[in-house]
C-alpha cells in the first residue's frame, strides 16, 4: 500500500484499539448483582476490581498493536523484498533514465514560452518512450519495426520457458500480387534463422500454414520449391489453407482477420507481423490469455481436413535455403 493509505491505517487501528481497549475497562469494571442481572450492573469502586480493569484494558490494546505491528511487519518484509529485487535488477539504463531526466530539465530550464520547440520535442520524446514501457510491462505489448531483421534470433528466447517439445505454430501466407513468397528482408532473415535454430535443435519442430489468396499459387514454381522444402526437410510439417477459409475461422473465434501472418512461440510468445514494406513492422504479445486465443485458432485450422490439406509435395530430396531465397 503507498504512504497515505499506510498512515491512515496505522491511525485507523491505533483508534480501533483505544476504543476497545476503553470498552474492555468499562465491561471488566461493571459489577453486577448475585443473581446476574445485566440491567442492574454499576461500576465497582473497588480498588482491585478497577486496577484488574485497567490491566484488562492495557493487555487489549498491547494485543491488538501486537497483532498490528506483525501484519505490519509482514508487509514491510515483502515490500522490502520487491524493492531489493527492483535494485538488483538496475542496470546501465537506469543510468540512461536519470540522464534523461536531468537533461530535460536542463531544456526546460532554457524554455523561451509555454511553446518553446525544445521543451515542446523533448516532452513528446518522453511521453512516447514511456507510452512504450507501459505497454511492455503492463499490457505486455510491444511494437517494432525494421530493427526486427536484427533481432530475429531474440524471440526464440522465449522456447527457454518451455518444458516439453520446443515446437513453432506459423503462419505463412503468400500473396498473388506480389508474385515472391519473400516480400521482405526481413523474412528472409527470419526464414535464415529458424533453419539455424532447428539444426542446432534449440527448435523441435515447425508447424507451418501455407495461407494463399489463390489456389493457382501452389503451381508456381517458387512456390512449389517452398513445398518442397517443407516436405523434405525434418522437423518441418506444412498444411495448406485458402485466405478466405482462413478468415472465416478467425472471425468465428472473434480474432481479426487483418493480419494473418503470425507466429507462436511457445504459451508465453506470440508475434503478429503488420506490414511488410516499406520497412517490417509488427508487435510482440507476452499476454498469455491472447497467445492461447492464437494457439487455439491455429490448432483449430491445423486440426481440421475441411479447412487445411496436407501438403502436396512428397519430395524426399534436399532443397537448399538458396534455392528458396534467391
Amino acid at each position: 500500500m503507498n504512504e497515505k493509505k499506510e498512515k491512515m491505517f496505522r491511525i485507523g487501528t491505533m483508534i480501533g484499539s483505544i476504543l476497545l481497549s476503553v470498552i474492555v475497562t468499562i465491561v471488566s469494571a461493571l459489577k453486577f448483582k448475585s443473581d446476574g442481572n445485566i440491567g442492574e450492573g454499576n461500576i465497582s469502586l473497588d480498588s482491585l476490581q478497577i486496577g484488574i480493569s485497567l490491566l484488562l484494558g492495557c493487555c487489549t490494546f498491547m494485543i491488538i498493536e501486537l497483532i498490528s505491528l506483525v501484519f505490519y511487519s509482514i508487509s514491510y518484509t515483502i515490500q522490502k523484498r520487491q524493492d531489493d529485487e527492483f535494485m538488483e535488477n538496475i542496470t546501465e539504463y537506469s543510468k540512461m533514465l536519470y540522464d534523461i531526466n536531468r537533461d530535460f530539465y536542463i531544456v526546460s530550464k532554457d524554455s523561451h514560452g509555454p511553446h518553446d520547440l525544445f521543451v515542446t520535442y523533448a516532452k513528446k520524446e518522453i511521453e512516447k518512450l514511456n507510452s512504450i514501457l507501459s505497454k511492455a510491462a503492463n499490457q505486455k505489448e510491444f511494437s517494432i519495426s525494421s530493427d526486427y531483421i536484427v533481432n530475429a534470433t531474440g524471440v526464440f528466447d522465449a522456447f527457454s520457458q518451455v518444458t516439453g517439445k520446443k515446437v513453432l505454430k506459423m503462419t505463412f501466407p503468400i500473396w498473388k500480387e506480389d508474385n515472391a513468397i519473400f516480400t521482405s528482408q526481413a523474412d528472409i532473415h527470419f526464414f535464415e534463422v529458424l533453419k539455424l535454430k532447428m539444426d542446432s535443435k534449440e527448435v523441435d519442430g515447425v508447424e507451418v500454414i501455407l495461407i494463399c489468396d489463390d489456389k493457382k499459387l501452389l503451381d508456381r514454381s517458387d512456390v512449389k520449391k517452398l513445398l518442397n522444402f517443407f516436405s523434405a526437410e525434418e522437423g518441418y510439417t506444412c498444411k495448406v489453407a485458402l485466405l478466405n477459409d482462413f478468415k472465416t475461422v478467425c472471425e468465428s473465434n472473434g480474432v481479426s482477420s487483418q493480419f494473418v501472418d503470425f507466429g507462436i512461440y511457445g504459451p508465453k510468445m506470440l508475434y503478429i507481423t503488420e506490414q511488410y514494406l516499406p520497412i517490417h513492422k509488427g508487435t510482440y504479445y507476452k499476454d498469455e490469455t491472447r497467445v492461447r486465443h492464437y494457439t487455439r485458432l491455429f490448432d483449430e485450422v491445423w486440426n481440421s481436413d475441411v479447412i487445411t490439406k496436407s501438403n502436396p509435395s512428397n519430395n524426399t530430396t534436399h532443397v537448399g535455403l538458396a534455392e528458396i531465397i534467391r
